[in-house]
């Protein structure tokens, strides 16, 4: 990997929300959406069901992952 080939990721980055890639980020934020939904009513059924603190671990081990991917890591 090259100079050249670090340029033109850096141009497909800036370019992320044009063409093409704009429906693969849509894709990617349906899917976060998809997930923390699913995710948050699975926690919230353990808390219905007694086990609270394992409910309340679980919606901070989601969030973190969440924000975790959303920032890019």
């Amino acid at each position: 990997m090259g100079a050249d080939d670090d340029f033109a990721l850096w141009e497909q980055e800036l370019r992320c929300g044009q063409g093409a890639d704009a429906a693969e980020t849509r894709g990617n934020q349906r899917g976060m959406f998809v997930m923390a939904a699913l995710t948050s009513l699975g926690c919230t059924a353990m808390i219905l069901i007694g086990q609270t603190p394992l409910g309340v671990a679980g919606l901070l081990v989601v969030g973190l992952i969440m924000l975790l991917w959303r920032t890019g890591w």
